[in-house]
């Protein structure tokens, strides 16, 4: 009901160009694989930037260790085993993240996939409809011109290959 008039509304605004004016209705359509690349584009960008979070966390975990056992070579040996314990639980978390990081780098690698999947499908039923307008365009041209035209083609053809030696041989 209202939801889908304002998502039509949503859309309309947004195939307004930069120069006020909007796009054809049959550009502002959007399809099931506009749909479908969309939401692989945005898993790939949702996924980088889990990675780069992952990153950071890590080497602050890492940083966080080093700094644990360089405290607790300067502290009491009572908290020595202490602090040596976090910064194990410190590593133990980077490990953690570093696993999560290769995870999403396989995730990311699926998605890419079938993003390249989608974009050749694409191309191959550009291919397939070109091939099949050219097999329509063929079918007439046979419909046309059947086998009865070809004794007249070929009388066409040697009366002008016999004009063209004809004004040849007259041209000094």
């Amino acid at each position: 009901m209202g939801g889908s008039s304002s998502k039509s509304k949503q859309f309309s605004a947004s195939n307004v160009s930069a120069n006020g004016a909007g796009t054809s209705s049959a550009r502002s359509q959007i399809t099931s694989k506009d749909k479908a690349i969309l939401d692989l584009k945005n898993a790939r960008d949702r996924l980088k930037k889990y990675q780069s979070r992952l990153d950071i966390e890590a080497n602050q975990l890492h940083d966080s260790a080093k700094r644990l056992l360089q405290a607790g070579k300067r502290v009491r040996l009572l908290l020595t085993g202490f602090l040596r314990d976090r910064a194990k639980l410190a590593l133990k978390l980077k490990k953690y993240k570093e696993q999560q990081m290769q995870q999403a780098d396989e995730h990311l690698i699926q998605v890419l996939g079938m993003l390249d999947t989608v974009e050749w499908e694409t191309q191959q039923l550009q291919v397939f409809e070109g091939l099949k307008a050219g097999n329509s365009i063929l079918n007439a041209i046979h419909k046309v011109n059947n086998v009865a035209w070809l004794p007249f083609l070929r009388r066409v053809q040697t009366q002008m290959e016999l004009c063209v030696d004809g004004c040849l041989d007259t041209v000094p």
